[in-house]
């Protein structure tokens, strides 16, 4: 019994830190064919605070970079 919780737990960690390293813990973007840590990406290799990630149509997107502050309130 100990062996196949100690297997689970392996499992666990590992799908955790797939799910940490593909960014899959970011919602789904509204542009088909890119991710959200393809977005993220562009936005790390731009210098300012907002980068184009994508031309669909008539539309431009473009992705932001916001510093989240927390109060201990």
């Amino acid at each position: 019994m100990k062996k196949v919780g100690f297997i689970l737990g392996i499992a666990i960690v590992i799908v955790a830190v797939f799910i940490f390293l593909n960014k899959l813990y970011y919602p789904s973007l509204p542009i088909e064919n890119l991710s959200a840590k393809e977005a993220i990406d562009k936005l790390k290799e731009s210098e300012s605070k907002i980068a184009e990630i994508a031309v669909e149509g008539d539309s431009i997107w473009y992705i932001t970079r916001n510093e989240q502050w927390y109060n201990d309130c």
